[in-house]
């Protein structure tokens, strides 16, 4: 009766370890599965960085196309709404970074150095400001012949406050 009973213990014993073996097999496979869902989520991941990749470049090629002297408009128009925005939270540091930024991407342009000067001031550089003015001034013709009245009355404010 022993004898019946270890045959019986170890055919249990057997059962068991062939369902864990079938359990393990299928955890297996589980993860096999898993981890090329994964690889193949990483490739089109991949994917999409190269495409995105190719579009930025694609616009740095179309915006580095602006003849020398010339400007770029969206940058100036980007850089001098951020500068505005910094200006008006006071963080006069934050939108003379913008301001230049502009005026690199416009170096001619009027309504660049008026916000400097604008920028400058509000620093309490009254040198620097005037010498932007001045400049917003001698630009401020034709279609920004505002914006050269602007920088004059500016001026005449600095110097009145001397």
């Amino acid at each position: 009766m022993t004898i019946k009973w270890q045959g019986v213990a170890m055919a249990a014993a057997m059962g068991a370890i062939a369902i864990a073996l079938g359990c393990a097999d299928n955890m297996a496979e589980s993860n096999s599965s898993q981890l090329q869902q994964q690889q193949q989520q990483i490739e089109d991941l991949q994917h999409q960085i190269d495409a995105l990749k190719q579009q930025q470049g694609q616009f740095y090629a179309l915006s580095s196309q602006v003849a020398p002297g010339g400007c770029d408009h969206g940058v100036m128009h980007d850089a001098t709404q951020r500068g505005n925005e910094k200006l008006a939270a006071r963080d006069y540091d934050g939108a003379l970074d913008y301001f230049q930024d502009a005026a690199s991407a416009c170096p001619n342009d009027a309504t660049a150095e008026f916000n400097l000067g604008r920028a400058y001031e509000a620093e309490g550089e009254r040198d620097q400001a005037s010498a932007h003015y001045r400049r917003a001034a001698k630009l401020g013709i034709g279609t920004q012949a505002d914006v050269g009245e602007q920088a004059r009355a500016a001026l005449s404010r600095i110097e009145a406050g001397r």
